[in-house]
């Protein structure tokens, strides 16, 4: 979304009024009165609000699983070291285990440092994995090259067409810059519950804005990276461990981190990796089983349940659910 802030500021400095699909932004105005700090951070309000989402999950859960909270030890629980993870946590802390969570000692949030000196980080592999940091070609920035070579494909026209309507006040448009107002139309919904970004793009282009984001996180943490596999193992091999152990190793594991840890786990599971041939950057994949906005929308978790049964599948009260490990 940086993009979109260096245009928004860029047309301010301008001084001339917008025309067209632009038009909006005569009056507009940001959803923060400081961009520069809660960039990147948890939302708080509107309908969608992170904090929101976030505790509404926490009371879900113990509507389901509140049976697992230990009645006579604390409960750990482990986020990545990013402000908006570790408030998701606390939020989310609030709503399952109550209010007074940390006071009473129900729980515990344990903060994870997301740097490389860490060496194979469970939590974030994909900032503690040095070969995937600097392999140049294969590595992190995988994915924002093959996202850029998609772009070219259909951000050049949408930026033509606001230029042509504004032949006077704009002369350029990037396509980052482009593809920063699309984002823009997500994260505005989320805090104010519509946004004018969204009308402004036809269905194709919200079509082709898709299977960027798809591209970018397949190839950046997903099945089309191949170091995703291994990191995401180190997440898996511990949560099965556990699992393994059952009740003796605890009841409930509670794990927050960010979007791109969880794709490397779905990897190592190998659950949707069922696509024939890596996804092209040059058209849309229409038939490709890799889609991020099923798989992982904002707020995505992944629940692991380890369940025991007796011989006797008559009775259902033998039926439990002895470990669970939740990620966000």
């Amino acid at each position: 979304m940086a993009g979109h802030l260096r245009f928004l500021k860029r047309v301010q400095e301008t001084g001339l009024p917008l025309n067209g699909s632009l038009e909006f932004l005569n009056d507009w105005t940001y959803f923060s009165n400081n961009s520069e700090r809660d960039f990147g951070e948890l939302t708080s309000t509107g309908p969608y609000a992170g904090t929101l989402e976030a505790f509404t999950t926490g009371v879900r859960f113990r509507t389901r699983y509140e049976s697992l909270i230990p009645k006579d030890s604390r409960t750990r629980l482990w986020a990545s070291d990013s402000g908006r993870v570790i408030d998701t946590a606390r939020h989310f802390a609030s709503g399952f285990f109550g209010l007074d969570w940390e006071s009473s000692g129900k729980a515990q949030l344990q903060v994870i440092p997301e740097s490389f000196e860490r060496g194979a980080d469970t939590l974030t592999p994909g900032d503690t994995c040095l070969r995937y940091l600097e392999d140049p070609i294969l590595g992190h920035d995988n994915g924002l090259e093959m996202l850029v070579q998609f772009q070219e494909t259909y951000i050049p026209a949408i930026a033509n067409r606001l230029i042509h309507e504004n032949n006077i006040g704009l002369n350029n448009i990037s396509n980052e810059e482009i593809y920063g107002m699309q984002e823009m139309c997500g994260f505005e919904l989320m805090v104010r519950g519509t946004s004018p970004w969204c009308e402004m793009f036809t269905k194709q282009d919200w079509y082709n804005f898709e299977y960027a984001r798809d591209l970018l996180l397949y190839y950046r943490a997903g099945p089309g990276n191949p170091y995703a596999g291994a990191m995401g193992w180190l997440w898996l091999n511990a949560t099965t461990g556990l699992l393994y152990e059952g009740p003796i190793a605890g009841s409930i594991f509670l794990s927050f981190v960010h979007d791109g840890d969880i794709a490397p786990f779905l990897t190592a599971l190998g659950i949707f990796t069922g696509d024939k041939e890596l996804l092209p950057t040059t058209h849309i994949a229409a038939n490709r089983e890799w889609r991020i906005s099923p798989i992982l929308p904002m707020g995505a978790r992944v629940t692991l349940e380890r369940l025991s049964c007796s011989p006797n599948y008559e009775d259902p009260q033998v039926l439990g659910s002895h470990a669970l490990s939740i990620s966000f």
